[in-house]
């Protein structure tokens, strides 16, 4: 693979290897993706006229106002249920039942305004949902990659990219992240602007970015969040260490790192069990997400289920079967 895209620095040396030409560059990534795509069910669509018409843009702006943007010709790839105009937004259906959006998500729209460009709509499972997508996982090619942000999360592991967008209901961004090797981060429901963007639970869905780097999420964040004072730190600062189930069943190698970090950091240590209050709140968010699951997609079950998986018509039944009151009571026991 020629010149890796795997971190924004990275990028942007590669970009300066081609003579500063950003063009040059995405030719590169898009030849490196079209090796391994078909093998890894990276991306559901991607763009090249586009995307490259893009960068030959950034190329022809003057050397102050390219310098302006931050994220100038970094490549970037979204999950197939956030929009971009002019590309189609299949939502990882089988059969087809997306459309061609005529905007941006407004994610998207943020990036493009630092300078990042599109390369493509990456692999999801079903509606965000529970039926596995056709991703492989580049770090096994017989693992799962993790949904439902699979593409998102393999297409950075692969090294192919510095950053992808994904969502989570569940566990959507930070599972396939972990699964693949990978850094994300799921910021706090509300704080990144969802318009555009498939709602399968509102109360649950968040927007969230997968990297190879820590700090290229840093930069992505000062982006895409609204900005807050910084709150003055506790001293002395305490940690709580997660004791019971978590570290019970977890592998070895964290058992010991468990043990590594209590024993560095003892005097700021808090032990805490959180099993019961974890096993509450997986009910009550089965509860929210199959309720407003049935809700967002009721329509779309009544005129098309012979298009739907057994997981989509299961939940859509189950939600069917909460009252509106359970559902408030689940609502009002969460907050």
């Amino acid at each position: 693979m020629e010149q890796p895209a795997s971190h924004f620095k990275q990028c942007r040396s590669a970009i300066a290897q081609n003579g500063q030409s950003i063009e040059a560059f995405i030719k590169t990534v898009l030849a490196n993706i079209k090796t391994v795509n078909a093998e890894l069910g990276l991306f559901e669509y991607i763009d090249e006229a586009t995307v490259l018409s893009d960068a030959a843009r950034l190329d022809a702006l003057p050397q102050e106002q390219r310098a302006a943007l931050p994220l100038a010709g970094l490549p970037f790839a979204v999950k197939d249920i956030i929009d971009v105009a002019d590309m189609p937004t299949a939502f990882g259906c089988a059969a087809p039942i997306g459309y061609s959006a005529q905007t941006d998500a407004s994610i998207v729209k943020q990036l493009k305004a630092q300078g990042a460009l599109v390369i493509g709509k990456t692999v999801t499972t079903e509606l965000a949902f529970l039926e596995p997508s056709r991703t492989r996982n580049p770090r096994g090619l017989d693992f799962t990659p993790g949904g439902s942000s699979s593409g998102s999360a393999a297409v950075v592991a692969a090294n192919l990219l510095p950053l992808a967008i994904g969502t989570q209901t569940g566990g959507s961004v930070i599972r396939p992240a972990a699964f693949c090797g990978v850094f994300a981060i799921k910021p706090s429901f509300g704080l990144i602007d969802r318009f555009g963007v498939l709602s399968q639970s509102p109360s649950l869905d968040t927007i969230g970015f997968i990297a190879n780097a820590l700090e290229d999420l840093a930069q992505v964040i000062q982006f895409c969040m609204p900005s807050a004072a910084p709150r003055p730190a506790k001293k002395p600062f305490s940690i709580a260490l997660i004791e019971g189930n978590f570290i019970e069943q977890a592998a070895p190698y964290m058992k010991t790192l468990s043990d590594d970090i209590s024993a560095a950091c003892a005097p700021h240590i808090t032990n805490v069990t959180l099993d019961d209050i974890l096993a509450r709140c997986a009910v009550l968010r089965g509860k929210i997400n199959d309720y407003e699951l049935h809700h967002q997609f009721n329509n779309l079950v009544q005129n098309h289920p012979q298009r739907l998986s057994s997981h989509i018509l299961n939940a859509h039944k189950a939600g069917a079967a909460i009252s509106t009151s359970r559902y408030f009571d689940a609502l009002n026991e969460t907050t």
